[in-house]
């Protein structure tokens, strides 16, 4: 009898050590779905069926990840390719980033209420309509703007840039789609 407890306590202390030198075995036993490392296989990991948390960067910027059955990257968002009539284009080559915008919107500078500010637009009003501001890190401006809805966020050579919709209007989240990296 004492040795069938013996053998049953070693049985244990393998199975541990076994998990917890292999996290993928504790991983394919949760039910979290989360990975512990992206992998660059799109496979599905858990039993709730969950794919991998890597992502893939679109042409605009922006990132998407995987999903469905076969754990497929998301389409990338459409971009406006065609510049509507009458509408402007800003291009700043430094930060290698160009947008379109309509002709009834100023380009303003203001680097004493928006010190990281590239250029504002503004159609008149008691606010400017967007911001675009320049970040040294993701970090940075996550910091800055917490949980917003109405902010764009683009990696642009080794900075982060940012679009601010001030007023939560449909025109500026139409020129915000016509955002795209220049050289």
């Amino acid at each position: 009898m004492k040795n069938i407890i013996i053998l049953f306590v070693l049985l244990l202390v393998v199975l541990f050590v076994g998990a917890k030198l292999s996290p993928d075995l504790l991983n394919s036993s949760s039910n979290s779905g989360s990975s512990v490392s992206p992998s660059p296989s799109p496979t599905v990991t858990g039993e709730s069926g969950s794919c991998t948390q890597e992502a893939k960067t679109c042409p605009d910027g922006s990132s998407v990840g995987r999903s469905g059955p076969k754990c497929e990257f998301l389409k990338c968002p459409e971009t406006v390719s065609a510049k509507k009539a009458g509408w402007k284009t800003y291009k700043n080559y430094s930060y290698g980033f160009e947008f379109s915008y309509p002709s009834k919107y100023k380009e303003v500078s203001d680097k004493f209420g928006w010190p990281n500010s590239i250029v504002l637009l503004y159609a008149g009003g008691q606010s400017y309509d967007l911001v675009v501001e320049g970040w040294s890190s993701e970090t940075e401006y996550k910091n800055r703007y917490t949980n917003n809805k109405d902010l764009k966020a683009f990696p642009v050579k080794d900075k982060y840039i940012t679009f601010l919709n001030m007023n939560s209007n449909s025109i500026v989240d139409e020129v915000i789609a016509t955002f795209k990296k220049i050289e």
